[in-house]
């Protein structure tokens, strides 16, 4: 386990002694699909404050990360010059933060209270918004309320309190995601309402959605800066798809930013700083690919590990079955991308030791620049003060070019270097909103025998994602918007109660799994067995109580309520 000298994981103390804000201690898992991530609410991803957390794959019986760790920075230059700045790197370790959690106030102050309430991360399943959906459809009334759909911070949604005992502190705010059925922008899940990812259909419905608020309201203790007065809602999610393996290896982030200050930002910009660790951290390569606004880690060699598998400071290498990862901008362009060691231990150009100590050092590196705001420069390590070649992107070509500038064509020596990649947003007005989605996609194929091959694949594996985001993933995941899709009304169950025999009566629809769900989401049954028209299905073995059945085709999935009554 790789320790950068400072301990431990999250800090749950201290701020109702004297009244100051807390610290973010909320945390979840993006999971569901092949990928298990950890999601925080301080401005920071993917770790706990002392290991990574990107689990790929995440059925791996010895766990293993690609990164270990990531952190939102924003900044720009207020009306008189002075910077205003946010960042987040390794504070959590000891309880130094950019961000506090929850939302600004419309008078632009937060209170200790709401930040209290607020740390914390909303989570819903794919089960709980299939059973509620099948609640919802068998009469048009929600019979058994799901706790993490009824209490989902949606707009003005008025059961809000009944879960939470602390109210929305701004009923005409738009803050989680949901499914607006009526249109009306108002969240209201006893109308069969319920959370959902951005930029997604509803007809598909992600493995899991996470969401939380926080901003950049109070003292700087990670970066130094001056607070930008900035509110961040943070939705994650991600897709149970096996037959779409780029899917199926992906999550998705999505923040957006609101200026609640009454300033005009100029030159504001903001950046995902990556610590990539792909599996063992003293072996890697970064590149980066312009065109597809992506950045990437990769293996220096044919081993993940120093001279064996087993050699990486104690940690878990993928050893001979080498990955990449790779983290796409979807909706906004990538405008810079460089570069830092984190320690003089891993022989850094001169002048260029440490991360960033002082607010301008982090601005710096979000505009492309080195530490001490030398430019960026084409070949080698990207250090060179006589040359005038400079450039916005670090190693922009493929490790395969032998004519391309990578890491891997200088010949690099091993180094853990950590990725600053930037968007450029210019003027950033009070109110403003900025959204920036971000997939992060898992690239493994078993059969490529060279550790480059699947740097090879990873670059249309980039090019099929953002295709799905820009369809909204219709006609993805084995959904798919049209007039003949899978809906409740294309299947009949009789009885309904029943004490054991089901009849499930279909539209000539080639039905290719059944599966029963009990009321808190376990998968209790399954069946993969194809039929088309009829089926009957023996449910003696299960108990008394309300259970949902999922039937899932090449048009999609639906679900309906069963009732065993005995």
């Amino acid at each position: 386990m790789r320790i950068i000298g400072l301990t431990t994981i999250f800090i749950f103390i201290h701020f109702f002694i004297f009244g100051q804000y807390p610290n973010p201690t909320g945390y979840s898992l993006q999971d569901g699909n092949n990928i298990n991530a950890m999601i925080l609410n301080g401005g920071d991803l993917f770790w706990d404050g002392d290991a990574g957390h990107f689990i790929a794959p995440a059925d791996d019986p010895i766990p293993k990360t690609t990164m270990f760790a990531a952190g939102l920075w924003m900044g720009g230059i207020d009306q008189s010059g002075q910077l205003k700045l946010s960042a987040q790197t390794y504070g959590r370790s000891n309880g130094a933060f950019d961000y506090k959690p929850g939302p600004i106030n419309t008078d632009g102050t937060t209170t200790v209270e709401t930040a209290q309430n607020f740390n914390k991360i909303w989570k819903v399943t794919q089960a709980d918004i299939e059973i509620h959906k099948a609640d919802f459809a068998d009469n048009g009334v929600i019979d058994n309320p799901i706790e993490n759909i009824f209490a989902w911070p949606g707009r003005n949604n008025y059961s809000f309190f009944d879960y939470n005992e602390f109210p929305l502190p701004n009923y005409s705010a738009d803050f989680a995601p949901f499914h607006d059925i009526n249109s009306n922008h108002i969240y209201e899940p006893e109308l069969g309402e319920f959370p959902h990812s951005p930029n997604t259909i509803s007809d598909l419905i992600p493995a899991s959605i996470n969401w939380t608020i926080f901003n950049d309201s109070t003292n700087h203790t990670q970066s130094g800066g001056e607070p930008i007065l900035a509110e961040i809602h943070l939705t994650s999610w991600s897709f149970d798809c096996p037959l779409d393996p780029q899917l199926d290896n992906t999550i998705f982030t999505s923040h957006k930013i609101i200026n609640k200050s009454e300033e005009v930002l100029d030159s504001f910009s903001i950046s995902m700083r990556l610590d990539f660790d792909l599996g063992c951290y003293l072996d890697d390569y970064i590149g980066s690919s312009p065109d597809q606004n992506a950045f990437f880690v990769y293996n220096s060699d044919q081993l993940d590990g120093e001279s064996s598998p087993q050699d990486c400071a104690g940690v878990e290498t993928y050893g001979y079955e080498l990955p990449a990862q790779s983290i796409q901008f979807l909706n906004k362009t990538l405008d810079k991308f460089v570069y830092h060691y984190p320690s003089a231990g891993c022989s850094p150009p001169p002048t260029q030791v440490f991360p960033p100590g002082a607010p301008f050092q982090y601005y710096n590196y979000m505009n492309g620049r080195w530490l001490a705001g030398d430019p960026f420069t084409y070949g080698g390590d990207g250090y060179d003060l006589n040359s005038t070649n400079y450039i916005d992107y670090a190693f922009p070509d493929n490790p395969n070019d032998s004519d391309g500038w990578s890491l891997y064509q200088e010949g690099a020596s091993n180094g853990d270097r950590t990725s600053i990649a930037s968007h450029y947003h210019g003027t950033f007005q009070p109110n403003e909103e900025i959204i920036l989605d971000v997939a992060y996609t898992f690239h493994k194929y078993s059969w490529l025998p060279d550790h480059l091959d699947i740097v090879n694949q990873m670059y249309p594996d980039i090019d099929k994602v953002k295709q799905m985001y820009d369809a909204q993933f219709n006609d993805w995941c084995g959904v798919a918007t049209s007039t003949d899709e899978l809906v409740s009304q294309n299947f009949e169950i009789s009885p309904n109660p029943s004490s054991d025999i089901f009849n499930i009566k279909t539209e000539n629809i080639e039905i290719q799994a059944l599966k029963i769900f009990d009321i808190n989401g376990r998968l209790v049954w399954q069946d993969d067995s194809i039929f088309s028209n009829a089926k009957s299905i023996n449910l003696d073995f299960l108990n008394n109580g309300i259970y949902i059945l999922q039937l899932e085709s090449k048009k999609g999935k639906t679900s309906k309520k069963l009732l065993i009554q005995k």
